[in-house]
């Protein structure tokens, strides 16, 4: 093998290894908010560490690095903006486009992926999913607001695909946010919507409905969708958000 090959392998394998290089200053931006105080605007360097009550020299240290990664935008390493780019899925202005929850998300799990070895030597989790299902409030709300996060581009194409024209009753199983539903309620104002999840779910899918200009009849079914009786009968139900279970 020659030695053009060797190193093209190499920094295969290495861009694999490294990659979390990367994520780790987009999680921190994140973490600390630097997008949300920015805004549409710019903040300078000493006034972000004022509004995280840190000091300016670590700050700028990740915020350069930021810069690197096209995050963010400076002209003179004093004031920063969000990059361009990133305006549109960063910011929480961005509303629907907003992709903010769902990388917390990914970090959130990147932990416990950090113990996959550990998950396959003991064929069990490395994290507690009832802690993002119900049992811990604030964690069950940025995991079903991710979720929203993720789908609210995909429920606009379902809508556009899915035909639910010959149907009165639509139950989401496991719906998790609601969000597939909701733009499929949008698109079918006669469709009555059925949503069924955890009782904690349930509790953040009713915030994300009031997103929604919907005239629809909307019903919460607080229940286990894989341990309870499934009360009533659907003209069509969704099962997306329990496949991978």
């Amino acid at each position: 093998m020659s030695d053009t090959q060797v190193i093209k392998d190499q920094l295969e394998v290495l861009s694999l290894a490294e990659g979390f290089f990367q994520s780790s200053i987009l999680f921190a931006l994140l973490k600390l908010k630097v997008f949300e105080i920015v805004g549409e605007g710019e903040k300078t360097l000493d006034e972000l560490a004022s509004a995280m009550q840190t000091r300016s020299e670590p700050l700028g240290r990740l915020l350069n690095a930021g810069v690197v990664l096209k995050l963010l935008e400076t002209k003179d390493g004093i004031s920063f903006r969000v990059g361009r780019t990133f305006r549109s899925t960063l910011l929480p202005s961005a509303g629907e486009n907003y992709l903010g929850n769902w990388i917390r998300n990914l970090d959130y799990f990147r932990f416990a992926l950090s113990r996959l070895d550990e998950a396959v030597l003991t064929a069990a989790p490395t994290v507690d999913p009832s802690h993002h299902l119900g049992a811990d409030e604030e964690q069950t709300r940025e995991f079903t607001l991710a979720m929203h996060n993720y789908a609210a581009l995909r429920g606009k194409e379902l809508a556009h695909y899915l035909d639910t024209s010959g149907c009165k009753t639509l139950l989401d199983l496991g719906c998790g946010p609601g969000t597939y539903a909701f733009h499929l309620a949008m698109r079918n104002p006669s469709l009555e919507v059925y949503l069924l999840d955890l009782p904690g779910v349930l509790s953040v899918a009713k915030e994300v409905q009031a997103r929604y200009t919907l005239r629809n009849q909307v019903h919460y079914l607080p229940l286990d969708a894989l341990a309870c009786d499934i009360p009533g009968s659907y003209d069509m139900i969704l099962v997306s958000n329990t496949l991978h279970m």
